[in-house]
């Protein structure tokens, strides 16, 4: 009940991107196989130019997969 995950967005060279940090990351708590990560409101990041990688955060969850999607 007190799980949550978050995520931020890292460049080649692991830079967290500018609003897209663990901090910015809306928190996710419960259970649902199609919930849209987003930071501040924001989801969509393909506005970042280049590679991207992800980092997980997870408390007292657990992560079974991801997947990058159109709206």
């Amino acid at each position: 009940p007190n799980g949550y995950i978050r995520a931020e967005v890292l460049d080649r060279w692991d830079n967290v991107w500018d609003g897209y940090s663990k901090d910015d990351c809306d928190a996710f708590y419960g259970d649902s196989i199609h919930h849209r990560v987003t930071w501040g409101g924001r989801a969509a990041v393909d506005e970042i130019p280049d590679s991207i990688k992800l980092r997980f955060y997870l408390r007292d969850a657990e992560l079974y997969g991801f997947q990058f999607a159109d709206a």
